[in-house]
This record gives C-alpha cells, sequence and structure tokens, in this order.
C-alpha cells in the first residue's frame, strides 16, 4: 500500500504593504528626482551668439558638426549653432524650472548639486600666488604647480581649495577671495612671521593650441590681478566685521570675451 508523499510547506503570503511602505515609496522617489534634476549636464549660463563664438564654444560645435556629417546629416554653422542655443538654454530652464521647488531640501539636507557635472576642463584656469616682501622685491612663496615654491602645498593642492579657486577664475568669490587671504596671513603669522609683507594675487593663464604650446615652451600668463597685500599682525588676523555684499564684478581681469571656465583649476 502506497502512501502519499508529505506535502511541502508552503511560504508565507508577503504581507500587504502598509500606508506607511507607499509613503515610504514616494519619499525615496521624490529624492531621487530631486538630486538627479540638478546633476542633469548643461552649460554654467545661458547661451548667447556672442558666446557661441568663443574658442571653446566653437571647437564644441566642430566636433558636432564632424559626428553628423559622419551619419550624413549636414547642417551650417549658423544653423548647428542656433540649434545648439535653442537647446541648451531649453535644457537650463527646465531644469531651473524643475529644481526650485526643491531648493529647501538642498538647502536643509545637504543636497545640493555644488559642482558641474561632465564639464569640459578649464582652458582659462587662475593660478594663485603668495609672494613675501624683500626690501623693495617679491619673493615668491607659492606659486600653483611650482615645485620650488610650495609654502602651505599640500594645504592649497586639496581638492576643497582648488575648487574654491577655481570659482576665482571666473570672477567669483570675492568675499570668499578676502577670507582666504587673511587665512594666509594669519598662518605667516602663526610661522612666526610677524611684520612681514604679504601680497596675494591671482594670475589669468591661457591653454594655447598644441602648436602654440610647443613653440612658447608654456602657458600663456595674464596680467594678476585682484591683488592684495598685508602686514602679517595680530591686527590682521582679527576676526572681521560684518561682510559687505559680495564684490565680484569689481576688481577681476578685464573681459576677454572667454566664457566662464570649468572643471577644476590646475
Amino acid at each position: 500500500m502506497s502512501t502519499a508523499p508529505p506535502a511541502l510547506p508552503t511560504e508565507p503570503a508577503p504581507p500587504a504593504l502598509r500606508v506607511w511602505d507607499w509613503l515610504r515609496l514616494l519619499l525615496i522617489s521624490v529624492h531621487i528626482f530631486a538630486i538627479t534634476v540638478p546633476a542633469v549636464p548643461s552649460p554654467p549660463s545661458a547661451l548667447t551668439p556672442k558666446k557661441l563664438q568663443e574658442r571653446g564654444a566653437q571647437q564644441a560645435i566642430g566636433g558636432l558638426s564632424d559626428a553628423l556629417g559622419a551619419i550624413g546629416l549636414e547642417l551650417s554653422e549658423e544653423t548647428l549653432g542656433g540649434l545648439v542655443m535653442t537647446v541648451a538654454n531649453g535644457v537650463i530652464s527646465a531644469r531651473e524650472a524643475a529644481s526650485r521647488p526643491f531648493a529647501p531640501y538642498y538647502r536643509h539636507a545637504g543636497t545640493r548639486q555644488s559642482w558641474r557635472m561632465f564639464s569640459r576642463v578649464a582652458d582659462r584656469p587662475a593660478r594663485l600666488e603668495v609672494h613675501r616682501a624683500d626690501g623693495e622685491a617679491w619673493v615668491p612663496l607659492y606659486v600653483a604647480l611650482d615645485p620650488e615654491h610650495a609654502w602651505a602645498g599640500r594645504t592649497l593642492r586639496s581638492e576643497r581649495f582648488r575648487a574654491m579657486i577655481n570659482n576665482f577664475a571666473s570672477k567669483s568669490g570675492r568675499t570668499t577671495y578676502l577670507g582666504l587671504v587673511r587665512w594666509l596671513t594669519c598662518r605667516r603669522l602663526e610661522e612666526g612671521h610677524a611684520g612681514e609683507r604679504l601680497r596675494v594675487q591671482l594670475r589669468r593663464l591661457a591653454v594655447p593650441s598644441p602648436a602654440v604650446l610647443r613653440a612658447r615652451g608654456g602657458l600663456i600668463e595674464k596680467a594678476p590681478y585682484w591683488v592684495e597685500e598685508r602686514v602679517v599682525s595680530a591686527e590682521a588676523c582679527a576676526p572681521p566685521g560684518l561682510a559687505g555684499p559680495d564684490e565680484d564684478a569689481e576688481g577681476g581681469p578685464p573681459d576677454d570675451g572667454q566664457a566662464p571656465p570649468e572643471g577644476d583649476a590646475p
């Protein structure tokens, strides 16, 4: 007499989703959307016909034209430039409109996208320079990427400092720059250099074409800007008063028609 095989245990049915489960799913979805919107690649500011004539824009449009030509799409430079400007400005407007309702969330949760995604390498970076007075001459203490003048280089080459200095190349962050000058002055005081005259400045660099770079043997150096001189003292390190309005547009280098640089400065 045969016997039936024992019945396999049945798995319990999954519990029904509760209201909290659906709410949690909604919150996660909103969070993913909120942090994705500001990360959408786009130009740092609206494109204009003038900006389309800059070297970086012309190189990008030229590459796009070549790619379209390879698949049989031939567009004139004027038509392609207008199309690029329309699409880019549309993306900027849409991104700003979509992220605007989440501004309080970015501020309180610390989820703001603070750097541009997929940005091009800067071809107009800023170089930080720090000098000390030696009589009537100025002796370099720190020059970015110069191994012979690397005072405080470990700190000044760090990622956070490089990101801050990159903003200075686009004439933004003047108040922050003055704070950096004060910090450098205080560091010299802590090292025992009271009474020393210190000069801090930025220098715009230009990255030429490979042929010009080979001929020159180096980058093109522009005149320094935002030149600040301090006497190393306790007074110079005193806590500043209430900061005034940011003076980004004052004291910067002359506008050479170059778009603000993107990516990290060297």
